[in-house]
This record gives C-alpha cells, structure tokens and sequence, in this order.
C-alpha cells in the first residue's frame, strides 16, 4: 500500500510538472510586456493605416515600457501580413494593425490560409474615419436623389470607381446599388490613386473614398460628398449625411481600424494592452492629433470588437455572395 502511496504522489507530481509551462502560456507572461512588441501592419509605409498606428505606437511605447517595431508587410490586399499575424506566437508580442479589410478579405475569398474570426484575439477598436460616396462637381450632382434621378434617366445607368473588385467602395456601392434599385455600373482600378484622378478629371462621376482621401477633397472643393456609410454623421464632415439619413438604412460599411493578436492570446495581456489603448485614445489631445490624420478615436472591448467584426462578415458575405463576387 505504501508503495501504490509513493507510485501516485510521483505520478501526480509529474503531472503538475508537465502542466505548468501549459498554465504559464494560459495566464502569459506575468511581466508582460518585458521586451519590444512588433506590430504587423499589412500596408506601405505612409499609409493610412500606417500613419495610424505609427502615431498609437509612440504612446504605447511610453505607457507599456517597451519599444513597439513596425513592421510593414504589404501584399495581396493586406494579406499577407495579416497571415503572418495569424501564424505568429499568442504571445503578445506580435499584433496586428487591422481594419475593415480584415473582414472584406474573409467575405469575399474562402481560400484563406486563416479565418478572419477563429484565428485572432481582438483587443481593441482605435478609430474609425468615414467611407463617403463624392460626385465630381461637375456632374452636377449635389445630393443622393439627385444621382438617383440622373442614374435612372441615363441608358446604362451611372459609373462609380473603386480601387478594385471586392475593395471598401465595391461593396458599398453594391449595397447602395441594392436598397435604392438604382443602375449603378462599377468601374473597378488598380488601386486608388488612378481611380481618384480620373474621378478628378470627370472621367468617372462618383467614387467612394476613406477619410484620408475623402476629407481634404471635399474642404477642397474638388470632389462633392454626398453621404456617408456609418450609421452616425462624421465630425470629420459634419453636413455630410448618412445613407440612413435618406432612407437607406442597410447601406453601412463603418471604416474601423483595430488591434488583433493571434488566436489564444492570454486574456491578461489581452487586457493589459485594452487598459493602454483605452487610456490614449480617451485623451483629449491624442483624439486631435488622429482627427489631423483624418481619423476618429474609438476605443472598444475585446468583445465589442469581436462583435463587430462578425456582424460585418456575416452582412458583407452575403453581399459578396449576391453580387457574385466570393470565391470558393
């Protein structure tokens, strides 16, 4: 009997060694963060997605005690930096930049390596800017049924640009295109930037913009914004009304921006890099340095986050599905 005795208490002791790196991995790194955090942004540098998170990593950096590494993976429409994130260590010291790309990408190609979901943490929405459809003025199209009268009086119906198939701009025009039974003919580019020159030169009446773009356009005078797709008016463009605003609810598509790690990141660090997001982007003055880049502060749970993210995969899927656009 002793010996059945001694045989447990070694087995149940070898037990419990094997099971501590496993506890240790579930409740993370007790100093965390104690060295640099690198943050996988799935874009050029300069862009708006990088200035972004350039302008948050300066003061994460200074509230969590560690350097944060950009590190720029562009390609494939943000896919494969956002890969490499979903294949990285739940250690926390790999993040994502992501925003509503993160979600177009998972409705419209079921060929992933990752699912935009099951294989991520969020942490925290940062910001959002606004999505706006904007009209060359000189198509003489100032509001929403203005382009509605003119669409349905023009045989063939009416042109709208895009930085590509399957892009931001694609889906909300398909889903404007939709509730308000409008020809809408989508004309998609190679990117954004000839699709806004062209929409400068009048070769193309209506494009959707982000923020970024759309903002200085509009206080410019060079394009017309005609509405946006959140379902609240932007401070960005304060006159600018939403789509719900003139009878079409179902046309949103909000423009957010978050943090994601990989999937089974500790809760506790997940919780630790919430409470510094949260703190920065509360503050007054932070909140004007991201309006300066075109951005609005928000900040979210890990589960609001979560939240929103399925809501817009479910909604954008089956537009994607309708419009013909998922692959399979």
């Amino acid at each position: 009997m002793k010996k059945d005795r001694a045989r447990r208490a070694v087995s149940g002791a070898f037990a419990l060694a094997l099971s501590l790196p496993f506890a240790c991995g579930a409740q993370g790194d007790p100093g965390y963060p104690s060295k640099p955090i690198k943050v996988v942004v799935p874009a050029p540098p300069g862009s708006a997605n990088d200035l972004l998170v350039r302008r948050i990593a300066e003061q994460l950096a200074s509230r969590l005690g560690q350097p944060m590494i950009i590190d720029n993976r562009p390609g494939a429409g943000a896919i494969i930096g956002t890969q490499a994130v979903a294949h990285s260590a739940p250690d926390g010291y790999t993040l994502l930049s992501a925003n509503v790309v993160h979600v177009i990408n998972g409705s419209i190609n079921g060929k992933l390596s990752y699912h935009p979901l099951r294989d991520f943490t969020p942490i925290s929405l940062v910001g959002y800017t606004p999505s706006v459809l904007m009209a060359y003025p000189g198509a003489d199209i100032a509001s929403v049924s203005d382009l509605i009268k003119k669409a349905k009086a023009s045989t063939g119906g009416m042109n709208y640009a895009s930085a590509g198939i399957g892009t931001a701009g694609h889906l909300a025009g398909e889903l404007f295109r939709r509730a308000a039974n409008v020809p809408l003919q989508h004309v998609p580019y190679k990117g954004i930037t000839q699709a806004i020159t062209d929409a400068l030169g009048g070769h193309v009446p209506l494009i959707y913009l982000f923020g970024p773009d759309a903002v200085p356009l509009a206080r410019a005078g060079k394009l017309v914004p005609l509405a946006v797709t959140a379902p609240t008016r932007s401070s960005l463009l304060p006159d600018t009304p939403t789509f719900a605003e003139l009878g079409f609810p179902g046309v949103e598509l909000t423009a957010w921006y978050g943090f994601l790690g990989p999937a089974r990141m500790p809760p506790a660090v997940t919780a630790r890099l919430n409470t510094a997001l949260q703190a920065i982007l509360k503050d007054p003055g932070f909140k004007q340095q991201l309006a300066d880049l075109m951005f609005e502060a928000q900040t979210s749970s890990p589960q609001e986050l979560e939240n929103l993210m399925a809501r817009d995969l479910e909604r954008l899927s089956q537009v994607a599905r309708d419009a013909g656009m998922r692959s399979e």
